[in-house]
């Protein structure tokens, strides 16, 4: 959680979006692992904190 804080992340969307996303992943798939860390740059904007 305090992984998504320091990278501007709405922390309980980004565990909501998480939890599904990996429910439908393969245990194997390393790379979408990728796709899902908190500092991952293809995470939906609507996760992050908007900035003013």
């Amino acid at each position: 959680m305090e992984t998504a804080k320091a990278n501007k992340l709405m922390v309980e969307k980004y565990l909501t979006y998480l939890i599904n996303a990996l429910s439908n992943l393969k245990i194997d798939d390393k790379s979408k692992l990728k796709d899902l860390m908190p500092w991952s740059k293809s995470l939906p904007d609507n996760l992050k904190i908007p900035t003013k």
